[in-house]
C-alpha cells in the first residue's frame, strides 16, 4: 500500500514538473517570437537597416490645427526639409496643440526620449517617408526616401509630414534631414567619397581625379560622358563623377554629381553636392540623392544638345525635378580628351 502511494505521489510530481516545464518553455517560445518578429518588422519597416528603438508616423499637418497657421515656416529648414528637435514635455505640448495627430508622449518619455518633426516642402518630396536614421560624425542625419506605392490612390492618401521619437543615445545638436534612395551593393565606389571633398576641390584635382569637368565653355575628359551615354544605350551598368564650375561675383561655385546607371534596374542614382555654391543658397542644400527613369537628349542653346534625367517611365507620379546634366554644343572646347 505504502509503496503504491510513493507511486503515484511520484507520477502526480512528474506531470506536473512536466507541464510545467512545457508551459514555460510555451511562454517563453511566445514571448520570443513576438520579440523576433517585432524587431524584424521594425528593422524591415521602411528599408530602414540598423534597427534602433525609434518610432515614427506619418500625420497631416492640415488635420487638428488649432488656428489654421502655417508653423513650419518658423522651423529650419535645409534641402527643402523643415525640421523640429522637441526635447522637453514642455515643448512637446506646444507642438502638440498646434497639430494633435503627431505620435504621443508622456512627460517621462522625455527622460529617454526626444522626438522630431519633420516637414517635407516642395513637389520633390511628395510621396517620401523615412528610409535612414542614424548618427555620424557628431551628427543626427534624416533620411527620406520614396515610400513604394500599390496603386495611384495610395499615393494620394500618403501624408508627408512625419513625427519621429528617437533614443537620447541618438541626441545630437546638429540635424541634417535630406532626400535619399533605396541602397544599392553597388553604387559609386570608384571615386572618392563625395562628401570628404576638399571645401576647395580645384578644377586641376577634378580632372586628375577623372572626373568629368566643365568649366564655362570649356570641357575636360569628355570621352567619359561620351563612355557613360553608349553604355546606357548598350544597358550596360555605368558611372561618372560631374564637377561644374561657375565664376561668380562672390567667387567660383562647384556643383558636383556622381551619376550612376543600373541596368538590372533600367534606373539612374544621382548625389548631388551643392554645398559649394553661392552664398545665395550656400547651407540650405548638402548632400542628396534621387532616382531617375530616363535620360533624355533634347535641344539646348545654341543648336547643342542638352542631356536632362527625368522620370517619365513611372505609373504613379514623381515630382522629382528634371535634371540637366549639361549642354553641349559646337563653341565648347573641348580639352584634356
Amino acid at each position: 500500500m505504502v509503496k503504491k502511494i510513493i507511486l503515484f505521489i511520484f507520477v502526480v510530481l512528474l506531470i506536473f514538473i512536466t507541464t510545467f516545464v512545457v508551459f514555460r518553455n510555451t511562454e517563453s517560445t511566445v514571448i520570443i517570437n513576438e520579440e523576433s518578429e517585432k524587431n524584424y518588422t521594425e528593422a524591415i519597416n521602411e528599408n530602414i537597416n540598423d534597427l534602433q528603438e525609434y518610432k515614427y508616423e506619418h500625420f497631416d499637418p492640415s488635420v487638428g490645427m488649432s488656428d489654421g497657421k502655417d508653423y513650419y515656416e518658423y522651423m529650419p529648414s535645409l534641402n527643402g526639409i523643415y525640421y523640429k528637435k522637441i526635447s522637453t514635455y514642455q515643448e512637446y505640448l506646444l507642438y502638440k496643440e498646434r497639430w494633435n495627430n503627431i505620435l504621443e508622449m508622456k512627460e517621462e518619455d522625455f527622460d529617454n526620449y526626444f522626438m522630431v518633426i519633420i516637414v517635407p516642402d516642395g513637389d520633390s518630396l511628395v510621396g517620401t517617408t523615412l528610409s535612414e536614421l542614424y548618427v555620424e560624425n557628431n551628427k543626427l542625419y534624416i533620411g527620406l526616401g520614396l515610400k513604394e506605392f500599390k496603386d495611384i490612390n495610395e499615393f494620394k492618401e500618403h501624408k508627408n509630414c512625419i513625427s519621429i521619437i528617437i533614443p537620447n543615445h541618438m541626441n545630437r545638436d546638429e540635424i541634417e534631414p535630406f532626400r535619399t534612395v533605396e541602397k544599392y551593393d553597388n553604387l559609386i565606389s570608384e571615386y572618392v567619397d563625395i562628401k570628404t571633398l576638399s571645401e576647395e576641390y580645384s578644377k586641376e584635382q577634378a580632372i586628375e581625379d577623372n572626373c568629368f569637368v566643365i568649366d564655362g565653355v570649356e570641357l575636360y575628359n569628355k570621352r567619359l560622358l561620351d563612355n557613360f551615354i553608349n553604355d546606357v544605350n548598350f544597358k550596360r551598368d555605368s558611372y561618372i563623377r560631374i564637377v561644374k564650375y561657375d565664376d561668380m561675383p562672390q567667387g567660383n561655385d562647384i556643383a558636383i554629381a556622381d551619376l550612376q546607371y543600373i541596368s538590372s534596374k533600367d534606373k539612374f542614382i544621382l548625389c548631388t553636392d551643392y554645398t559649394r555654391v553661392s552664398i545665395l543658397v550656400k547651407g540650405h542644400n548638402t548632400y542628396n540623392y534621387y532616382e531617375y527613369s530616363d535620360l533624355e537628349e533634347r535641344e539646348g542653346r545654341n543648336n547643342g544638345i542638352l542631356y536632362m534625367l527625368t522620370n517619365k517611365k513611372n505609373d504613379i507620379p514623381i515630382y522629382t525635378y528634371d535634371f540637366p546634366i549639361c549642354t553641349i554644343n559646337s563653341s565648347f572646347t573641348i580639352i584634356n580628351d
